[in-house]
């Protein structure tokens, strides 16, 4: 899907009002560096998941600011295997504790840096 470009364009009928922004594309780049060099050098005006040392890059760079969009969007694990009596993961306990053991917040720190672990419920 790399050198993929969506583009949208304004619908000028909208029934509410006119859009001020007139024209979006949106450009598949898979590597994070490229990203961010494209951000650095004004080709894109925005470039999403900075990770690792490339957060750590934008965080160094006064030029850039690094925002941390809030998503609706869950995590979740679905076990089939608790509805097999002969499961361990049939045991309510067994979930409970695999849960528990379920670091979050290193979760928020590798998949959503800088955002916390608010993404993520118990």
């Amino acid at each position: 899907m790399a050198g993929v470009k969506l583009v949208g364009e304004a619908f000028e009928d909208f029934w509410r009002k006119v859009p001020q922004i007139k024209r979006m594309e949106f450009l598949m780049i898979t590597e994070p560096a490229t990203r961010l060099a494209m951000v650095k050098r004004g080709e894109v005006d925005t470039a999403t998941l900075m990770q690792g040392v490339f957060y750590e890059d934008v965080k160094k760079d006064p030029k850039l600011r690094l925002m941390s969009p809030r998503s609706p969007a869950t995590w979740g694990v679905y076990i089939a295997a608790q509805w097999d009596p002969k499961s361990p993961w049939s045991d309510s306990r067994v979930r409970k504790a695999a849960s528990l053991a379920v670091d979050r917040q290193t979760l928020a720190d590798i998949h959503g840096p800088g955002s916390g672990p608010t993404g993520f419920s118990d």
